[in-house]
């Protein structure tokens, strides 16, 4: 009873410059914390008639810059990101407890649902079919609505920060961004984790990355050599372009090259995760994600990649369809994790951002890439061929340290002109959630804020 008294003391005595009071969320049921920060939730509302849903977690301290996280699939829900990753709330048996290495602890952090239909967004127009260019549209379109409800933010240095396929999202929006300067002066940089790049350099690291992983055998890749690249290696071969214009059987030998991180018995996401499938326990491995951004939507997953029930947390979405919780935070719908509708009909449009990464970098906003090295889906490998294929002047390669501590390494940082690639040690796909490298996200998020050396310590108490 005192922990409720205390929240709302709280809750009455700290007002908030402007903020929507309708969107505001005054308690979360299930909340075993009293939050010293502000959160809103509610609809933004864009020229189509869509409605994209979003949840603002304020600063715990200011003044404070704001970031806008999309997750990614194409089709699947930022509030991944918020209650299974860098969000201040994890849900276990159905309380809602604190996450220690949270990010809006030195950030207010903007999570949006996108595309339309996707998560808490609603569709509104029919026969609707989502494309790269009408999402970068719309979160755009989004993002001022959401500064007239906040106008005290607009002054605030604000950054773009994704996941996945939001390695699409996120340098396609800020490319709007930087062609729009009067609406968006304040806008800053990217940060982008486990992004996809470039499909072909994806598809053309991600067999050498299998095999040296003992995820396929030598004599299978002799096999597709000989058969379908005679004369080249396993490094020297364009097995993209085998995978889109060889001969069936040749795509399929490719294609079962490229699939092999999927059913090798291993977590895709997390090589080195050991899966322990739960009978009794729901496990949402939501591979409409996981596929999608493997393939980059170019073709169908495999039955046998939906084989795998490996642990990713999913404890938030029975949560989020709890009535007295949508009640709290301004919805009233079914949720999901992933939309499979906007996923099969989403229409890939650029399956390279070099173009868009380069504007960025014209225009003097920082890039960081991030990546987990025991992700077999997203590879740091593919990020590191495609920092180096952008034509800018490369600085430097060092490690990076916990806190700073010797010889502790976090990762490794390559720095080019304009554009850093950080990795986390031992990290997969998801590195800010708990099971990964949550600790390292967090160090590796605030330097990126403050212009930093990724080894400068961070202060979990603030």
């Amino acid at each position: 009873m005192w922990l409720e008294w205390l929240y709302l003391l709280f809750i009455v005595t700290v007002t908030v410059e402007a903020a929507p009071q309708e969107d505001r969320i005054f308690k979360l049921p299930g909340l075993d914390f009293i939050p010293n920060f502000k959160q809103y939730s509610g609809y933004l509302t864009v020229n189509s008639g869509n409605k994209l849903f979003y949840w603002l977690t304020g600063a715990s301290n200011s003044p404070a810059p704001l970031v806008l996280w999309l997750n990614g699939g194409p089709g699947c829900s930022s509030m991944a990101g918020l209650m299974s990753e860098m969000g201040p709330y994890k849900v276990k048996d159905g309380k809602v407890v604190y996450n220690e290495y949270a990010w809006n602890k030195y950030a207010n952090i903007l999570y949006l649902d996108a595309p339309a239909g996707v998560g808490f967004s609603v569709l509104k127009v029919t026969n609707w079919t989502t494309s790269d260019g009408i999402v970068a549209r719309e979160n755009k379109q989004a993002l001022l609505k959401f500064f007239e409800k906040f106008p005290e933010l607009k002054s605030t240095d604000f950054y773009l920060a994704g996941e996945s396929y939001g390695g699409t999202y996120v340098p396609m929006l800020g490319d709007l961004l930087i062609k729009e300067k009067e609406q968006f002066s304040n806008f800053k940089g990217i940060l982008i984790g486990n992004g996809c790049m470039n499909e072909k350099l994806r598809f053309n690291s991600q067999i050498p990355f299998n095999f040296y992983h003992g995820l396929v055998a030598e004599q299978e890749i002799q096999k597709a050599i000989n058969t379908c690249c005679p004369g080249k290696s396993l490094i020297t071969c364009d097995w993209h372009q085998i995978s889109t214009s060889g001969s069936e059987a040749c795509k399929s030998l490719v294609e079962s090259l490229d699939e092999s991180n999927f059913w090798s018995g291993l977590d895709p996401y997390l090589l080195d995760y050991v899966c322990y499938p739960d009978d009794e326990v729901t496990v949402n491995v939501e591979y409409s994600d996981f596929k999608t951004v493997a393939f980059s939507h170019r073709r169908k997953a495999s039955k046998k990649m939906a084989l795998k029930n490996c642990h990713h947390e999913n404890e938030y979405v029975p949560y989020l369809n709890r009535r007295d919780v949508q009640d709290v935070i301004h919805v009233n719908q079914v949720f999901s994790s992933c939309s499979r509708p906007i996923e099969e009909d989403y229409v890939v449009q650029y399956e390279d951002m070099s173009p868009f990464i380069r504007r960025l970098i014209s225009a003097g906003k920082r890039i960081t890439l991030f990546n987990g090295d025991m992700d077999s889906v997203c590879t740091h490998v593919h990020n590191l061929k495609f920092i180096n294929q952008l034509g800018v002047d490369f600085i430097k390669r060092s490690n990076w340290k916990l806190n700073n501590r010797v010889p502790t390494t976090a990762g490794v940082w390559t720095s080019l002109k304009g554009i850093d690639l950080v990795t986390v040690n031992g990290a997969g796909h998801f590195v800010a959630s708990a099971y990964e490298k949550p600790r390292e996200a967090l160090q590796l998020f605030v330097n990126f804020l403050h212009n930093r050396n990724y080894s400068t310590p961070v202060d979990l108490e603030t």
